[in-house]
């Protein structure tokens, strides 16, 4: 009876999770997207207002760590 159950219950569980999982993925690959598009608008907004002798030690700086 127990093992019935078990079955079941595993069953159930991949019927739905086969709709969940990708809905979970999707939703994250478009949170990751959204975030990288913010961050690349920063990094851009940032470099944009230095001069080229700041970029040098910013780069200079950031090679030696």
């Amino acid at each position: 009876m127990g093992a019935i159950v078990t079955q079941s219950l595993w069953k159930t569980l991949a019927s739905v999770g086969q709709y969940i999982l990708p809905i979970l993925c999707l939703g994250g690959a478009g949170m990751s997207a959204w975030r990288r598009r913010a961050r690349q608008n920063l990094v851009t907004d940032v470099l944009d207002g230095i001069s080229w002798r700041e970029f040098e030690m910013l780069a200079a700086d950031r090679l030696k760590s």
